[in-house]
């Protein structure tokens, strides 16, 4: 298990609208998209499970941001209340996978303050 952000992303070709604001309470983008904060609970090549302070909608498009990426675009396929189930448009690579579930929440959580600090 280990931190992720996530943001939605518009279907229309309009801009990305924001999922909310980051844990934080601030606005946490730069660009003016707002990213929520999220666990991910499990992973795949083909996709992950997610433990949100949000709630998420079954069937809308986001961008999950996982450490060592610049973001991955994922459909939500199943969601209840602050869990959620998504699935890759590209399966994520091998090398990556095993990066990803090698990972702590610990060392997530250094990942997240960098992206803050200078993203």
């Amino acid at each position: 298990m280990f931190a992720a952000e996530f943001e939605t992303v518009a279907t229309s070709g309009r801009q990305r609208q924001a999922a909310a604001a980051d844990a934080s309470g601030g606005d946490g983008a730069r660009d003016g998209l707002a990213r929520a904060l999220c666990r991910v609970v499990e992973i795949s090549r083909e996709g992950a499970r997610l433990q949100t302070y949000i709630p998420l909608v079954c069937g809308s498009l986001i961008c999950l941001h996982l450490p060592d990426t610049e973001g991955v675009l994922a459909r939500v396929v199943w969601a209840s209340d602050f869990s959620a189930r998504c699935q890759f448009r590209k399966a994520l690579s091998a090398e990556l996978l095993e990066s990803l579930s090698s990972r702590s929440w610990e060392s997530a959580k250094g990942w997240l303050a960098s992206r803050r600090e200078f993203g």
